[in-house]
């Protein structure tokens, strides 16, 4: 090529650059930045207020609706939920950068838990004292009511559904709330949300290049939830009361990997043998039997093996301490005869059922353990079978301990002493309330007076609580509310910690977090390609609970190549 050229042609690419450039300026989206923007990562736009490439189509098309075209979506997709929840009109774009990272913590995270488990419940117990505290883990598994596994758990077999709740703080950073193992919400929308969204909305089928597909999970669930050849057949037990309408939806995605389906209410039977679990049918006016294998347990093990006595001790506690604890009032005279045995719980990690049955018909009260819809949902020896092998399960016993507050806080240690890595996702940063010295819990005075005096620095909450329950966002609160809150935790310190306040991140008019959905067993962990998503309201109260002004958000993962006009006008440099 001969100079004279070489430089028209420079001139003309310099020239397309330039009028892209302005292009990109008119076309871009800029979110005009707010004196708060700084104090939250927005997942939409850069600090610049520039539109992150991911968000630039489908930003474009949200803007342009009308606030009543955003409600009949709500309204709509509240239909589609059969009025779980309504799903946020704006969808959530990862980049495959942004899952890969999420993918590898969640990854690494779940992989140090079932080490911990192993070494716990194999009784080796190296952890103790190098990275967790005996007081403290006693107390947390006390909490858990799940005192009575020792010996129950085989450590090579570990398996559980995992669902950390993972946010993004104002810097950027990935961080988990919480871990969430065991019987977790978001595993039966992750299809709906999707066909949801795209159904409802046909436009973001041609502006959203998603490369992950939700139906993925489940087809990896019907690989993975299956029995030993020659063992029997796979069966998932649907246990009620349910919740919401996810069950019934989680019912038709596992019959479709051909999984049977069985509940107490279902024309085939669960029964337990002393030779092993079993599937009884009504065929040709005969009772058949079939051998189960693997079973998916979604429920509790409390509910089901009641007369174990690692489940009843769980049972009995869960139950006294609902009556004591509760936010609504109740009778002073029965909390007074419950306390003594819930604090003697608390002490030794045992109940008496003679006493606990006295006290509670004394203060006329049904015991958990003789709920009439219980009977009908009962394996009894169902957890022995498990421990002697005659069957496998999704859901381990004796791991929820694992999903407390508190234990969070180690898990980053956690993963450096067994996996010898650095963490990829960082926890929040935590304090305990109570320092316990001489066996007893003492309240740090100082630390409640530097939470007290610094409302909107912190969130306190509720070691054990689930939901949004017994959670006080501070810069949420009134100076009384407040001032409440800390009444709370110095009436009981143990049961509270306090977190430093992380905004979450903000996608359109929402505050949003990210559940990833993982299983974890001996074949190893499986992340969901499709995260699951919830959103609150900026003006809200903070917490990011679906029951509470919540919506659920649909969550896609995207191809990032040619997404921006900065990617594009590099091209036009170097004309590639």
């Amino acid at each position: 090529m001969n100079s004279v050229a070489h430089k028209l042609r420079i001139l003309r690419l310099q020239f397309l650059a330039l009028l892209f450039i302005a292009s990109c300026a008119i076309n871009s989206n800029r979110h005009p930045a707010a004196a708060n923007d700084q104090a939250f990562y927005n997942e939409t736009h850069d600090a610049s207020g520039n539109i992150r490439p991911q968000y630039e189509k489908v930003w474009q098309h949200y803007t342009s609706l009308s606030e009543e075209e955003k409600l009949e979506f709500r309204k709509a997709t509240l239909q589609d939920f059969q009025k779980d929840n309504p799903l946020g009109a704006l969808p959530r774009l990862l980049t495959e950068e942004e899952y890969d990272e999420l993918q590898k913590g969640v990854d690494q995270r779940g992989r140090a838990l079932v080490k911990f488990l192993q070494d716990h419940y194999s009784g080796k117990k190296t952890y103790q004292d190098k990275i967790i505290p005996k007081e403290v883990l006693d107390r947390i598994i006390r909490r858990s009511g799940e005192e009575g596994f020792a010996g129950v758990v085989d450590p090579e077999r570990i398996a559980f559904p995992y669902g950390p709740d993972i946010i993004r703080d104002a810097e950027g950073t990935w961080r988990v709330l919480e871990d969430n193992p065991g019987f977790i919400g978001g595993m039966g929308d992750l299809k709906m949300a999707r066909e949801s969204l795209l159904n409802r909305m046909p436009i973001y089928k041609s502006l959203i290049d998603a490369v992950d597909k939700p139906e993925d999970y489940y087809k990896e669930m019907g690989r993975r939830y299956k029995a030993k050849p020659g063992k029997g057949r796979a069966v998932v037990y649907m246990i009620p009361p349910y919740a919401d309408n996810e069950d019934s939806r989680l019912k038709k995605l596992y019959r479709d990997q051909g999984l049977q389906i069985v509940t107490p209410h279902s024309k085939a039977k669960l029964v337990t043998t002393e030779k092993g679990l079993y599937v009884e049918e009504l065929k040709a006016g005969k009772i058949v039997r079939y051998r189960v294998g693997y079973l998916v347990l979604n429920g509790e093990h409390a509910w089901v093996d009641v007369n174990h006595p690692a489940t009843k001790l769980r049972d009995m506690y869960s139950d006294l301490q609902y009556w004591v604890y509760t936010e609504k009032p109740q009778d002073p005279k029965a909390r007074a005869r419950m306390k003594p045995l819930l604090d003697r719980y608390y002490a030794k990690g045992e109940i008496d059922e003679s006493e606990y049955r006295k006290v509670m018909k004394e203060s006329g009260i049904m015991s958990y353990l003789d709920y009439p819809d219980r009977k009908a949902q009962r394996l009894d020896g169902l957890i022995d079978l498990y421990s002697k092998g005659l069957l496998d399960m999704n859901y381990t016993p004796g791991i929820d301990f694992i999903g407390d507050k508190e234990f969070t806080q180690y898990v980053e240690d956690i993963v450096r002493f067994y996996l010898d890595e650095e963490p990829i996702l960082k926890n929040v940063p935590t304090q305990d309330f109570a320092n316990v010295k001489n066996g007893r819990a003492v309240l740090d005075e100082v630390l409640l007076k530097r939470v007290l005096k610094n409302k909107n620095g912190y969130v306190i909450k509720q070691v054990d609580g689930r939901g949004g329950e017994g959670i006080w966002v501070g810069s949420k609160q009134t100076p009384a509310q407040w001032k409440k809150a800390t009444e709370v935790v110095k009436a009981s310190p143990m049961k509270y910690q306090v977190q430093e306040f992380k905004h979450l991140s903000l996608l359109g008019e929402m505050i949003v977090d990210i559940r990833m959905i993982a299983a974890v067993g001996p074949q190893g962990i499986y992340v969901s390609p499709t995260p699951w998503g919830r959103g609150l309201p900026l003006s809200g109260n903070g917490k990011v609970n679906i029951s509470d002004e919540g919506l659920e958000i649909a969550v896609a993962v995207v191809r990032t190549k040619n997404l921006s006009c900065v990617q594009s006008l590099k091209t036009l440099q170097f004309g590639q």
